[in-house]
């Protein structure tokens, strides 16, 4: 299982309709959203649009990866699911 980690501001498309079309398009793709953006408003916008996780830069390096672990670990059939 893989997961996606965007930003809200992307060069050419903004983060939260680049999240829409993944959860329209793949919608078992698990995808975080990393960002400097830490209003209120766009973090509740991030989970509304499907998002395991939002996370406001600077992230500790260490915090980032563990969290990634956490949240493909929760993704991983359990022996009795395959």
């Amino acid at each position: 299982m893989n997961t996606t980690i965007l930003d809200v501001m992307l060069p050419d498309i903004d983060g939260f309709s680049l999240a829409k079309n993944l959860a329209m398009n793949y919608p078992k793709l698990p995808f975080i959203f990393l960002s400097a953006r830490s209003l209120k408003i766009d973090v509740l916008k991030g989970f509304s649009l499907g998002a395991v996780d939002y996370l406001k830069n600077p992230i500790d390096e260490e915090e980032l990866v563990a969290r990634i672990k956490a949240i493909l670990s929760r993704l991983q059939p359990s022996p009795r699911e395959e």
